[in-house]
């Protein structure tokens, strides 16, 4: 089974189910640019939750900072990298803190490293293609994007079940 949710020119979601739920393919595409090769298979699940999250937490997802940073700078940033060679409770913390820009949609697209902040209801993407060692910089507007968002977890919710999200531990991560 293969499904499109969305519409590719904008923003949109394809997946396709191989064998079971566990077996799906997904991609994305952005302004008619696709990510993700269609080939590997794992579980939809984990975009779903994520998804969720990025819905619900959207009005948080930006920091004043940001305007001064150029996109390979807040990527850096928010990966945290350098918060890692550091084990105060302090840091754990703060790099925790910053991972919520970050996407993940799963296996399927581990190929790419996805961030996402939100201002003035524009969602702005920064996607870091491993194979290709590029980033690239997209926008989206915040009506394109949640209805797709919605209509994805609302049909895999409808036919696989609803996904348990802890929305408690959301509001109180600034």
């Amino acid at each position: 089974m293969e499904q499109i949710f969305g519409n590719k020119e904008i923003f949109a979601i394809e997946i396709k189910i191989v064998d079971k739920i566990e077996k799906s393919n997904l991609r994305i595409w952005i302004n008619e640019n696709p990510l993700g090769y269609f080939k590997r298979n794992g579980e939809l699940i984990y975009s779903i939750r994520n998804l969720k999250k990025l819905i619900f937490n959207r009005h948080g997802l930006y920091e004043n900072s940001f305007d001064k940073m150029s996109s390979d700078e807040m990527f850096k940033w928010i990966l945290g990298n350098e918060l890692l060679n550091n084990s105060t409770l302090e840091s754990r913390a703060e790099f925790k803190r910053r991972h919520k820009y970050v996407v993940f949609w799963g296996d399927q697209l581990d190929e790419f490293s996805t961030i996402c902040y939100f201002k003035n209801a524009i969602f702005y993407w920064i996607i870091y293609d491993v194979k290709k060692k590029k980033a690239l910089s997209f926008k989206s507007k915040e009506e394109d994007l949640v209805p797709v968002l919605e209509e994805y977890i609302s049909w895999y919710e409808n036919s696989y079940g609803k996904v348990k999200v802890d929305y408690f531990n959301l509001l109180n991560k600034n």
